[in-house]
């Protein structure tokens, strides 16, 4: 079945992390009339993967 374990586990936990560092590929919106914009750093720092833990220090600097 699909939610049996497997022989050689590697570990219990996976981090996911994305470079947002730089401006390689911007994120993109879509607006409600289907037309395509640049998000705003508002609507970048709402993305999953922007989220910080809540002992992170200094986010101001990068939102």
């Amino acid at each position: 079945p699909s939610f049996a374990k497997g022989l050689n586990p590697t570990g219990k936990w996976k981090i996911a992390i994305k470079d947002i560092s730089t401006k390689k590929a911007p994120l993109y919106m879509r607006d409600v009339d289907g037309s395509y914009r640049l998000a705003s750093d508002d609507e970048v720092a709402k993305r999953t993967w922007v989220k910080r833990p809540p002992f992170f220090q200094g986010i101001e600097r990068y939102v």
